[in-house]
């Protein structure tokens, strides 16, 4: 499920990242307390802060079903489902215009067991 939550959030990077042959995609990940933080940046279109917590719902997109590359909107409903599941949260941080970073945590328990 971990494989399939990055193959989905490095996708969406790469799929609203930028447009103008100068596109960034940054994989991050540092330790703090009791769980291990993922980073994956763009610097794409980026998110309005008021869908911030929008994009998790299922079958929601913010532009038309065909525009870059396609889908149905269920991406991060399901990397959200994937981080319930192993007790980690996500969240994340956008401005219109400069990217995304898609953060989540994991416990450190789960990633040693």
């Amino acid at each position: 499920m971990v494989q399939i939550l990055f193959t989905q959030l490095i996708d969406n990077a790469c799929r609203y990242g930028s447009r103008n042959g100068n596109q960034n995609v940054e994989i991050k990940s540092y330790e703090r307390d009791e769980e291990i933080i993922f980073e994956i940046s763009d610097n794409g279109i980026g998110i309005d802060s008021a869908f911030n917590e929008v994009v998790f719902n299922m079958f929601r997109r913010l532009h038309g079903q065909d525009d870059f590359g396609g889908g149905i909107g269920a991406g991060l409903t399901i990397a959200q489902k994937i981080i319930d599941h192993h007790k980690g949260r996500v969240w994340i941080k956008s401005k219109l215009g400069e990217g995304t970073t898609v953060l989540f945590s994991l416990p450190k328990a789960a990633h040693n067991a």
